[in-house]
């Protein structure tokens, strides 16, 4: 192993900085195209995870400032969704949230159900 170690850390330093950056971004296409999507998922959280620990608070704001917009894109390519159905659900979700949160420290039941006015 330490043969092959050597022979990559060799060629990696006679390439240019837009050479290893192609050829890092082909070898994990192909590696995350060989995995499933649960060890695909268990990825995606490790990376995430470390990605951001590793970063000063400052550029870690900037980088989610970048990615969350390119992330809500794929999320709503994926889920054949417009940004107002993303709005109108992510609403809903805070109303559900908010009404969980109140159903706690209110002292009267919530009503049995709704009806539309």
């Amino acid at each position: 192993m330490k043969i092959v170690e050597d022979l990559v850390e060799r060629t990696l330093s006679g390439m240019s900085d837009e050479d290893r950056h192609e050829l890092i971004l082909s070898v994990v296409e192909r590696m995350i195209g060989q995995m499933t999507a649960g060890e695909r998922l268990n990825l995606m959280q490790h990376v995430v995870d470390r990605f951001l620990d590793g970063l000063p608070q400052e550029e870690r704001r900037t980088v989610v400032r970048e990615l969350v917009p390119r992330l809500m894109a794929q999320l709503l390519e994926s889920g054949g969704m417009s940004v107002d159905d993303l709005l109108w659900s992510a609403m809903g979700s805070l109303g559900a949230l908010e009404k969980g949160a109140s159903a706690f420290t209110s002292t009267t039941p919530p009503p049995a159900s709704e009806e539309p006015h």
